[in-house]
């Protein structure tokens, strides 16, 4: 469970952008947004089984686009791009 604050810092969003994505998915049964019962001010993030559900799917789509996108490149181009993507992730 996270909460909306560390959802906006994780994606590089701002707070405002989140709770409209976040309502959105709740009026879609994706997310479940419950106060937190030991602090009031803390709203905490759920998936629901119908957001699960999707994971697989979702994923299986991602790993057939990156086959399709990665096949134009060939084996050395492949490593070179990996290398600078790693080093994209830890700036």
């Amino acid at each position: 469970m996270h909460n909306p604050k560390e959802i906006a810092q994780f994606l590089d969003l701002e707070n405002s952008t989140i709770s409209g994505i976040l309502e959105r998915m709740e009026n879609k049964d994706l997310i479940i947004r419950e106060i937190d019962e030991n602090d009031r001010r803390y709203i905490k993030i759920d998936l629901t089984e119908k957001s699960k559900a999707l994971e697989a799917p979702v994923n299986k789509v991602v790993e057939e686009v990156n086959k399709d996108v990665m096949s134009i490149f060939s084996e050395e181009e492949k490593q070179t791009l990996k290398k600078y993507l790693r080093r994209i992730i830890t700036i």
